[in-house]
């Protein structure tokens, strides 16, 4: 191998490393930073939200049961109201979809249409 070709698969390296070690470092930073986040204001829908809420209050093992119990009837509940009003959220957003289409050119309406 040439002296040239050296020179270019090192840099093919140096430049991959680079790449890599941001990537790393970035997914090391967030890694180490997210625990200082503040818990969400909103209960989460995934169980994220229960192991983090345990771990960062300091929950026992009581405590934490209890609190799988209320989120699970949050869950339940949150279901139930939405499946309630999901058909008036339908027709509501129907309405509005078809008022914006009408403003539309046909040009315009296949961009939009394209974007959906």
């Amino acid at each position: 191998m040439s002296k040239v070709q050296w020179l270019k698969l090192w840099l093919c390296v140096g430049m991959l490393f680079a790449f890599l070690s941001g990537g790393t470092m970035s997914w090391l930073l967030n890694q180490v930073l997210r625990p200082v986040e503040a818990l969400p204001s909103t209960v989460e829908s995934s169980d994220e939200f229960v192991n983090r809420f345990v771990e960062e209050i300091g929950l026992d093992g009581e405590q934490a049961v209890r609190l799988e119990s209320i989120v699970q009837e949050w869950k339940k509940e949150r279901l139930e109201l939405e499946q309630r009003y999901r058909p008036e959220f339908t027709s509501l957003n129907e309405r509005f979809q078809v008022r914006i289409e009408e403003i539309l050119t046909p040009d315009q309406l296949d961009l939009y249409e394209g974007g959906r």
